[in-house]
């Protein structure tokens, strides 16, 4: 086999393994979606879970030219959630995020969460990035499956975001204009959804 064989070759094996990751990411998340299980609830400090998850993704975010913001209200109340269904309902807005950025604002932007006290009833956790904003038509759907604003995108990650607070007995709204950034924010009560 020649150079410019084997180099199409590798090229070819790259863009396979390319496409095998992305239907096999598409799938976890169609099951996710499908088959998302009652959360199990205990008390959890989210600051703390929200410092761990930032110092996790802290690189990929630096990487992309991304400065990654946290602003943790001190003297949280620490809520009933499911740590690791909250924590990836967190990381879908924050991968978002870093992609629209990303893909709209090559090299720079920033993307701030946020939490706050709503006093011993509710907390609130906030996802806001200064990138390119969304439409009011598509942000109106955003929750519904299928809806994406990317091009590649399956339209799974925020219906399951919205799934994952709704079950909390939570509420997850976005405000977001053309040019003006996107703030997704997430209300979780902190005893849990009613009757847990």
């Amino acid at each position: 086999m020649d150079g410019e064989s084997a180099s199409e070759s590798r090229e070819l094996c790259r863009s396979i393994h390319t496409e095998v990751d992305r239907l096999t990411e598409m799938t976890e998340e169609y099951l996710q979606f499908a088959r998302l299980p009652k959360p199990k609830l205990h008390r959890e400090d989210v600051n703390q879970m929200i410092a761990n998850l930032v110092a996790f993704e802290g690189e990929g975010f630096r990487k992309r030219g991304v400065e990654l913001i946290v602003d943790l209200a001190p003297d949280l109340p620490v809520p009933l959630i499911d740590d690791s269904q909250l924590r990836q309902a967190l990381l879908n807005l924050l991968r978002n995020a870093a992609e629209a950025l990303e893909e709209h604002r090559p090299g720079g932007g920033s993307v701030t969460v946020t939490t706050l006290s709503e006093g011993d009833d509710a907390i609130v956790l906030e996802v806001h990035d200064d990138g390119p904003g969304i439409p009011r038509e598509l942000a109106d759907k955003l929750f519904d499956p299928f809806v994406s604003t990317k091009e590649r995108g399956t339209g799974l990650g925020l219906a399951l975001t919205h799934q994952i607070v709704l079950e909390h007995g939570g509420l997850m709204s976005v405000d977001s204009a053309p040019g003006a950034g996107t703030r997704f924010r997430i209300r979780l009560p902190t005893d849990g959804p009613a009757g847990s």
